[in-house]
């Protein structure tokens, strides 16, 4: 965890990759690992430190942010004494301790954990934004049917703004996920010493060795198959279906629970009460249901990558999970023909996570 903290504070990783590490490699709270993030945008020393009595302000309170953070240091300390399967932005080994096979051994966290967990806070963003911008003008026009029927038939508004904003994102974790592909191809397949000592199992994956430094530079944008525009444009269909289903159902809720007898309330009264509900609807939520719409497209972006490579085996791997599912580890490591792509296609149908799983499929150059 310590490296980690470093090499963000050392700009070699974005911070939003190590927040990712942190939590979904190596088990920290997800608060914590915010806290130690803020520590490190502030310049604060990140290694743990005895936690001294917080100091009280003029009147009186206690500083309970300096005492937060402490915690969250000790907590990633702790986690650094059990487990070293990854250091700054490489893997170390696989699940369970397992030896690196050479086209893992390549693998950036940040340019597949990473680009994963900073889409899904990005798609996250654009369906809370726009439940935001929405919020006033829904409330108004529900507010002022003659009953629920009526409220229920009003037309959540904004749908093409979310779906374009959706289309964008998704189109970007596409590129994000064919740009991870390609990366570690050529660095399998560019530099046969590279590639030889991978084999050997003797990659030196720390800072200054083997591998170049991460790549600062923004993820390019890649143009879409036919097929995967299509697939991402009914993702993003479905999505707004979801969202826009999950914002009338909270409205019509709240609505019910504010009249007498199932009548409507007073217009105020109802335009106040939705106008709140869809401003607390729970943001976690969010999160878990763009999670799967991420994770596809980000596979998808690798899978026609890796197909342009020609490669003639491919590997399963779950060396991205901090803890994977017996489904997932029982399939971890296998090597299989292009026949088999799309049994093992990613998000994986056997996940115990459905489509939250992590796990990645790898292209292997001929004679690895």
């Amino acid at each position: 965890a310590r490296d980690i903290v470093a090499a963000a504070a050392a700009g070699q990783i974005p911070a939003s990759t190590a927040k990712a590490m942190l939590t979904s490699l190596l088990g920290v709270p997800v608060d914590a690992a915010e806290a130690i993030m803020r520590d490190v945008a502030g310049n604060v020393p990140s290694t743990p430190a005895p936690v001294a009595a917080p100091a009280s302000s003029p009147d009186g309170v206690q500083d309970e942010v300096t005492e937060d953070i402490a915690e969250a240091q000790t907590q990633a300390h702790d986690c650094s004494r059990h487990v070293r399967r990854f250091s700054e932005d490489r893997a170390l080994a696989g699940p369970k301790g397992r030896a690196l096979h050479a086209a893992e051994a390549v693998v950036r966290l940040s340019e597949t954990r990473g680009q994963l967990e900073g889409g899904r806070d990005a798609v996250a963003a654009v369906v809370t934004r726009w439940r935001s911008s929405i919020a006033g003008d829904y409330s108004a026009a529900v507010a002022k049917a003659g009953s629920l029927a009526e409220a229920l038939m009003v037309e959540v508004p904004g749908q093409d703004a979310l779906a374009a904003d959706l289309a964008s994102e998704l189109r970007g974790v596409y590129s994000a996920g064919a740009g991870s592909a390609s990366a570690e191809w050529e660095r399998l397949t560019g530099s046969p010493s590279l590639a030889a000592k991978a084999d050997a199992g003797k990659l030196d994956v720390g800072a200054g060795g083997d591998l170049p430094a991460p790549s600062r530079e923004p993820v390019k944008p890649v143009k879409l198959p036919a097929a995967a525009a299509e697939a991402i444009d009914g993702i993003v269909a479905t999505t707004v279906q979801r969202e826009v289903g999950r914002v009338r159902d909270a409205a019509m809720a709240e609505l019910q629970a504010a009249g007498i007898g199932g009548a409507m309330p007073a217009k105020a009264t109802g335009s106040a009460v939705v106008a709140d509900v869809l401003a607390s609807l729970s943001s976690a939520v969010t999160a878990k249901a763009v999670a799967a719409d991420v994770n596809t497209a980000f596979s998808a972006g690798r899978a026609d990558e890796q197909a342009t490579t020609g490669a003639d085996q491919y590997l399963y791997s779950a060396m991205l999970e901090s803890e994977s599912c017996s489904p997932c580890l029982s399939h971890d490591g296998e090597v299989f023909g292009p026949e088999k792509l799309a049994d093992y296609s990613t998000p994986a149908s056997w996940c115990d996570g459905g489509a939250s799983c992590n796990c990645l499929v790898m292209a292997i150059p001929s004679g690895d």
